[in-house]
């Protein structure tokens, strides 16, 4: 079928093939794309685009940055080189008047896992703060205790690091709050970087926001209602009445979450640095 398409002169998109969903319009005489990383098949690469452009630009919704992307010809087709982790989505913008200027090329990445203890205090939440807590090892906050396992609301990590030599030179940095549950609030000494509360749960540090040692990490995490809900419906409390319907479950069964398994919350995996420098 592609090499029937091909003789008809129908161009193709690549998009599918690299697991990636993608809608195409144009805006002003322009080709728009809109892209998004629903799987993990993907990570960076080139991918040919079925209309021939000079620049591609990037726009990332949740940081309301546009940026250049990298492009060439290969066998007389436009390939860009797309970076987009699970769980990102982003607009491309294709400019074929202009011609190409100079784009950022960066090295590869280095990563610097945030080691030590860690100081984990509850802040507000539901039904009662359970006991403040020091870990090294970062993982659901529900196995610290019973009380614990029937939070809901927010807690703060709070850690101080050095970094390493040479990272003041790098020309990005972002921190990967690797797996979150399920909204977080980041702040590096003192200054607000940024609520990262979707995959892949990674903030970009402004230039200037480290210090070379006593640097203080504080990320308020919140997780959902669910955990408090379980010891909610334990208590069996009339307030699943209505008026034109009683709470009920998807089977139609009167909803009870006092069997529910504590749903995971916090920070559960390590904490990083990636940073990159210009090659």
């Amino acid at each position: 079928m592609e090499s029937v398409l091909a003789t008809q002169k129908i161009r193709q998109e690549t998009w599918a093939k690299n697991g990636l969903k993608y809608i195409r319009k144009v805006q002003n005489g322009k080709v728009v794309y809109f892209i998004a990383n629903q799987n993990q098949l993907f990570s960076e690469g080139w991918i040919t685009l079925a209309t021939p452009a000079k620049k591609v630009y990037m726009y990332q919704p949740l940081t309301d940055k546009t940026i250049e992307l990298p492009v060439r010809t290969k066998q007389g087709k436009t390939q860009v080189y797309l970076s987009l982790l699970s769980g990102e989505s982003c607009f491309l913008k294709l400019d074929a008047t202009s011609n190409v200027g100079k784009v950022l090329n960066l090295s590869n990445a280095q990563t610097f896992p945030l080691k030590g203890n860690w100081k984990l205090t509850f802040v507000e939440g539901k039904p009662y703060l359970p006991a403040s807590k020091t870990v090294s090892d970062l993982g659901s906050w529900t196995s610290l205790s019973d009380s614990a396992s029937y939070f809901s609301g927010t807690a703060r990590y709070s850690l101080t690091f050095d970094v390493p030599a040479g990272i003041e030179k790098a020309s990005k940095i972002v921190l990967d709050l690797g797996d979150v549950r399920e909204v977080a609030d980041v702040t590096l000494n003192g200054q607000k970087i940024g609520t990262a509360w979707s995959l892949p749960f990674r903030l970009e540090l402004p230039a200037g926001s480290l210090k070379d040692h006593q640097n203080t990490l504080e990320i308020e995490v919140t997780n959902l209602s669910a955990n408090y809900m379980r010891l909610r419906d334990t208590q069996q409390p009339d307030w699943k009445k209505f008026q034109e319907i009683n709470m009920v479950d998807i089977q139609y069964k009167p909803f009870n979450a006092s069997k529910w398994q504590a749903m995971p919350s916090g920070l559960l995996g390590e904490v990083t640095m990636e940073y990159w420098t210009k090659k």
